[in-house]
Protein backbone atom coordinates (compact mmCIF):
# COMPACT_ATOMS: atom_id res chain seq x y z
CA UNK A 1 0.00 0.00 0.00
CA UNK A 2 1.39 3.41 -0.98
CA UNK A 3 0.26 6.29 1.24
CA UNK A 4 0.69 10.00 0.50
CA UNK A 5 0.03 12.33 3.44
CA UNK A 6 -0.84 15.74 1.97
CA UNK A 7 -1.79 17.96 4.93
CA UNK A 8 -2.32 17.67 8.68
CA UNK A 9 -5.65 17.80 10.48
CA UNK A 10 -6.16 18.68 14.15
CA UNK A 11 -9.95 18.72 14.42
CA UNK A 12 -13.13 18.17 12.45
CA UNK A 13 -14.50 15.28 10.45
CA UNK A 14 -12.57 13.12 7.99
CA UNK A 15 -14.25 11.20 5.17
CA UNK A 16 -12.54 8.24 3.47
CA UNK A 17 -13.61 6.86 0.10
CA UNK A 18 -12.20 3.70 -1.45
CA UNK A 19 -12.53 2.39 -4.98
CA UNK A 20 -11.58 -0.89 -6.61
CA UNK A 21 -9.83 0.17 -9.81
CA UNK A 22 -9.19 -3.30 -11.25
CA UNK A 23 -9.68 -6.89 -10.19
CA UNK A 24 -8.80 -10.26 -11.59
CA UNK A 25 -9.08 -13.80 -10.23
CA UNK A 26 -5.92 -13.38 -8.15
CA UNK A 27 -5.41 -9.65 -7.59
CA UNK A 28 -7.24 -6.45 -6.62
CA UNK A 29 -6.00 -2.90 -7.28
CA UNK A 30 -7.62 -0.26 -5.07
CA UNK A 31 -7.31 3.49 -4.44
CA UNK A 32 -8.54 5.66 -1.59
CA UNK A 33 -8.85 9.36 -0.78
CA UNK A 34 -9.21 11.04 2.63
CA UNK A 35 -10.80 14.51 2.76
CA UNK A 36 -11.78 16.92 5.51
CA UNK A 37 -15.28 18.31 6.04
CA UNK A 38 -14.55 21.09 3.49
CA UNK A 39 -13.55 18.61 0.78
CA UNK A 40 -9.78 19.31 0.96
CA UNK A 41 -7.64 16.25 0.38
CA UNK A 42 -5.68 15.13 3.42
CA UNK A 43 -4.22 11.89 2.07
CA UNK A 44 -4.50 9.40 -0.74
CA UNK A 45 -3.32 5.88 -1.21
CA UNK A 46 -3.28 2.92 -3.54
CA UNK A 47 -2.43 -0.71 -3.21
CA UNK A 48 -2.27 -4.06 -4.88
CA UNK A 49 -3.79 -6.94 -2.92
CA UNK A 50 -3.66 -10.69 -3.52
CA UNK A 51 -6.85 -12.70 -3.13
CA UNK A 52 -6.71 -15.43 -0.50
CA UNK A 53 -8.49 -18.73 -0.22
CA UNK A 54 -8.55 -18.34 3.60
CA UNK A 55 -11.95 -17.19 4.86
CA UNK A 56 -12.05 -14.14 7.15
CA UNK A 57 -13.41 -15.47 10.43
CA UNK A 58 -12.55 -15.47 14.13
CA UNK A 59 -10.23 -18.49 13.66
CA UNK A 60 -7.74 -16.25 11.85
CA UNK A 61 -8.27 -13.26 14.16
CA UNK A 62 -10.88 -11.39 12.09
CA UNK A 63 -13.55 -9.51 14.03
CA UNK A 64 -16.34 -7.85 12.01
Amino acid sequence: FNLHLLRPITSGTMIATGTVVHQSRSQILAESVLVDENGKQLARGSGSFARSSIALDEKVGYRP
